[in-house]
């Protein structure tokens, strides 16, 4: 099984998309300062399914 941190993730969508961090977050309500630290894996993720 392959695996990706969601960093990463997080940065390949964007740059596919060809955004900018403040258009990825554009309709969200989080900081570009917020979602830069999501994209250099500064911030713990607590994902609950």
């Amino acid at each position: 099984m392959k695996s990706i941190k969601i960093s990463e993730a997080l940065r390949k969508e964007r740059k596919s998309l060809g955004l900018t961090q403040g258009q990825m977050i554009k309709e969200s309500k989080i900081s570009v300062t917020h979602y830069s630290k999501m994209e250099m894996d500064k911030i713990e993720f607590l994902l609950m399914i």
